[in-house]
């Protein structure tokens, strides 16, 4: 009755089965902003199949974009769409939260993952569907199929280097190789991108990372270096910026996590607190948020049917 929005996950139409769907609370709470989120969605034949990070990411074609020709499917070590599914279902709930000023009635938010991985995918679909032909993986191995030479990671003589972008003459000019100052940029980096990757792969051996980055710095050149974590964690910029905080955890202590990435000058987002332990907050919504008397929740409690944090 009280609460602005309502969040659930569950697969397709168990949250009615619960008694906890939109329609239910609706009638509750006209005001109440529901959020669905699930794998495919609440219709069509996959609507009640179980959707994880792995599995949408297969659906999705997204494991044929990197690699080289022969290459088994590849997924992303990201869990982009568990993140991105995330952070799409907050763009629809503050939505929906500014419909509700204007309007004085809540509504049903959907999101669905396979939509979101799709949606990551804008670029190289609309290309599909209005251009053709199907993306093909190359060769030399790149970091995508369907962007031209140089995008790419590349060993050096000591580590590994990412090369986003540079029109390809001037990568003639900073490896002295007179074909490459004769190419275009877009037609020809798509067209003689195997042969363009071997150049380069052998040149940048010749050098280590930090010396290429110095060059490609000087020449206007989209690059940088391949980190593991712990570079990571000692990378000058990460320590200066404070890019990993301190939070408290339950019973005391601390642990490090990451910083919020948003920034705001009037009202700053802060690690408050840490995860909290399982059933730690159970007795705390009972109560406070369903009104629930101590006999009702400590009877909950008893048959199992909800947990409480163990001391």
């Amino acid at each position: 009755k009280q609460s602005d929005v309502f969040l659930q996950n569950f697969r397709h139409g168990t949250a009615d089965r619960l008694g906890i769907g939109y329609q239910a609370l609706k009638e509750i709470n006209p005001r109440i902003i529901y959020c669905s989120i699930s794998g495919y969605g609440s219709s069509g034949p996959y609507r009640d199949r179980p959707g994880q990070d792995l599995i949408v990411q297969g659906y999705s074609g997204s494991m044929f974009s990197v690699g080289a020709t022969g290459d088994d499917p590849t997924p992303s070590a990201l869990w982009g769409a568990d993140v991105m599914t995330g952070y799409q279902a907050v763009i629809g709930i503050l939505a929906a939260v500014e419909s509700r000023h204007q309007t004085g009635v809540g509504q049903h938010v959907e999101v669905d993952m396979l939509s979101v991985v799709m949606d990551c995918q804008l670029q190289e679909i609309v290309t599909y569907l209005n251009a053709g032909p199907m993306p093909r993986r190359l060769e030399e191995r790149s970091a995508h199929g369907s962007i031209p030479a140089p995008y790419g990671v590349y060993k050096t003589k000591d580590a590994w280097l990412t090369l986003a972008m540079v029109p390809l003459p001037i990568l003639g000019e900073i490896l002295n190789d007179d074909w490459l100052k004769t190419l275009s940029d877009y037609n020809d980096g798509h067209k003689y991108r195997n042969q363009v990757y071997k150049k380069i792969r052998n040149a940048f051996l010749d050098k280590t990372t930090q010396e290429w980055i110095e060059i490609g710095d000087r020449a206007g050149a989209w690059c940088g270096p391949v980190y593991n974590y712990e570079q990571l964690m000692n990378d000058r910029h990460i320590r200066e910026t404070k890019y990993i905080v301190e939070q408290p955890q339950y019973r005391g202590g601390s642990a490090k996590t990451v910083r919020p990435p948003i920034k705001m000058d009037q009202t700053p987002p802060t690690v408050q607190r840490g995860a909290p332990a399982l059933g730690e907050h159970t007795e705390e919504i009972l109560n406070n948020l369903l009104g629930m008397d101590p006999e009702t929740i400590s009877q909950l409690i008893t048959s199992g049917s909800v947990a409480r944090v163990r001391e």
